[in-house]
């Protein structure tokens, strides 16, 4: 209870200031790609690291902010701006940033953690063939009320349509009456995708 008592309202509130954008920013980057759970020690650094890269970025409007001549109105355009829109925007503006081939050429970063999440994440239809463990596969057509989960979730598929596969590989016949199947790839040694 002594600690609380010793905690004054400036301390906080710097201390706020100091993080607070940083969260904004983690939160909606982890909106926008998948990340694993942090520590919080960790996530309070990471906080404190994107909070100065909001403040160096708007340096100027936070110059501008100070400065006596500026109107009320502008001063409140100018705090939204900082404290809530920039934080927003800057986790777009840095996965816009890393997927750039000049980026990319400097920094061995990619903001997508597995192959699984890069394929699915680009939407596209495709006819795939799903090879099991025990050697048996599974055709079906992956569309647009397809789903596959995504990191840090484990890897499952649900595929709208449900193909029987020949015996020289291709795709047979869709099954009928067949509403989808869900896929666990942990049963699954590798999938194939075609072209639609």
């Amino acid at each position: 209870m002594e600690f609380i008592k010793e905690v004054n309202p400036e301390s906080v509130l710097i201390a706020c200031l100091f993080i607070f954008l940083g969260f904004i920013t983690i939160k909606i980057s982890r909106l926008i790609h998948v990340q694993k759970d942090s520590p919080l020690a960790e996530l309070i650094v990471d906080a404190a690291f994107y909070t100065i890269i909001n403040y160096i970025v708007k340096l100027f409007l936070i110059l501008y902010f100070f400065e006596t001549k500026t109107t009320t109105l502008c001063k409140i355009i100018i705090a939204i701006w900082t404290l809530i829109l920039f934080p927003v925007f800057l986790p777009f503006i840095s996965s816009f940033l890393l997927k750039t081939q000049f980026i990319r050429r400097f920094m061995n970063v990619d903001p997508i953690p597995k192959p699984w999440d890069y394929y699915f994440a680009q939407k596209r239809s495709a006819w795939i063939m799903i090879h099991l463990k025990n050697g048996k596969k599974i055709g079906g057509y992956y569309g647009n009320k397809s789903f596959a989960s995504s990191y840090a979730h484990d890897e499952q598929l649900y595929i709208e349509e449900v193909w029987r596969i020949s015996k020289k590989g291709s795709f047979k016949k869709k099954i009928n009456r067949s509403d989808g199947l869900i896929v666990d790839m942990n049963e699954t040694s590798s999938i194939e995708f075609f072209e639609t």
